[in-house]
This record gives structure tokens, C-alpha cells and sequence, in this order.
């Protein structure tokens, strides 16, 4: 059961509801003006936005086409 917990992020939920969600809100703009501009780590990290929904509406269509840039 343990196991299952940790594959599942499970401990990471807990520490979110216990401590609010303290991550800094992405400046998303900023990351896209780097990503457009052929900054690889910032495609990678709006298609991880898109894919997880994180600061944007989760949208798999854009998360795609960000992973396939930065893999270009």
C-alpha cells in the first residue's frame, strides 16, 4: 500500500493540503515570449503547463504541439 501511495503522488497531495499551495504562480507571458523566442527548457515547461492545466486551461492539443517544439 505504501508503494501505491508513493507511485500515486499521494504524499505530495497531503503536503499541498497542509500547507496550501505555496509554489509561486508561473508568469506565463514571460515563459512564452522565451519559448517563442527558441528557449527549449521554456516549450518544454509551457507544454507541462498545458498538459497539467497549471496556470493555463489544460488544453492536450497545445501541450503537444509545446513538447514537439522543444523536441525539434
Amino acid at each position: 500500500m505504501r508503494t501505491l501511495i508513493h507511485r500515486c503522488g499521494f504524499g505530495k497531495l497531503l503536503t499541498v493540503a497542509a500547507c496550501g499551495n505555496s509554489r509561486p504562480a508561473p508568469d506565463v507571458e514571460a515563459l512564452r515570449a522565451k519559448a517563442e523566442q527558441g528557449d527549449v527548457s521554456a516549450q518544454f515547461n509551457l507544454g507541462v503547463m498545458y498538459d497539467d492545466g497549471e496556470g493555463v486551461p489544460q488544453d492536450y492539443a497545445e501541450a503537444i504541439r509545446w513538447y514537439r517544439v522543444a523536441a525539434e
